[in-house]
């Protein structure tokens, strides 16, 4: 088991055996709780990788907002189990909106006094905020290319990946046939557009 006190922490990137250091978590005020389970799905080599935008990624450590993990499907089971062994229980979603392919746990950080939420994907499933209706076959391929933060114990998407994958989700989401999507139409055009520019900015 990793010991989350030391100053350092070795991370073994599970596709490709590479071993990095990166700075102790607790200077991004990751939740303890949180922590944990990233350490152990590092430690017991679970292929996943945090898919949405890395401009919130530090909201996201934080526990401030919704952690959307993609997960391979051979290790769906040991991923809930470390859930399960950390405090974590499944949260369903509304009935009519539940995707097989994405499970939800909540967790408690007692240190912080705050709910942790995250979402496991073990098949990218995107499109209109009230019907994800496309399911997109590069679960795989986008696990393989993962790469580990350089200051945050997670793993992310590779600047490449990332970026085609703006494009697919900003190419499906931005529809005004979803009622949401049109209420909040400029709010999802200004979310798109920075990270956009967070993304060039990293590349330049």
């Amino acid at each position: 088991m990793l010991d989350v006190g030391d100053p350092e922490m070795k991370v073994v990137d599970p596709l490709h055996a590479a071993t990095r250091i990166v700075p102790s978590p607790a200077e991004f005020l990751v939740p303890v709780v949180l922590l944990m389970v990233l350490s152990h799905f590092h430690h017991h080599d679970i292929s996943y990788c945090y898919w949405k935008s890395s401009r919130r990624l530090r909201h996201v450590v934080a526990g401030e907002a919704d952690m959307d993990l993609l997960v391979a499907r051979k290790d769906q089971h040991r991923a809930e189990m470390i859930l399960s062994e950390r405090g974590f229980k499944r949260f369903p979603t509304v009935a009519s909106r539940d995707h097989p392919p994405i499970v939800s746990f909540l967790g408690y950080d007692e240190a912080g006094g705050r709910l942790i939420h995250l979402h496991l994907h073990f098949r990218l499933i995107i499109g209109e905020r009230l019907l994800k209706n496309y399911c997109i076959p590069w679960e795989e391929a986008i696990l393989a290319r993962a790469i580990v933060h350089p200051t945050v114990v997670v793993r992310i998407l590779d600047p490449a990946t990332e970026a085609l994958l703006l494009i697919v989700r900003a190419c499906l989401e931005m529809r005004r046939s979803d009622p949401i999507t049109l209420r909040d139409w400029q709010e999802t055009k200004r979310k798109f557009a920075l990270d956009r520019a967070d993304l060039a900015a990293r590349r330049s």
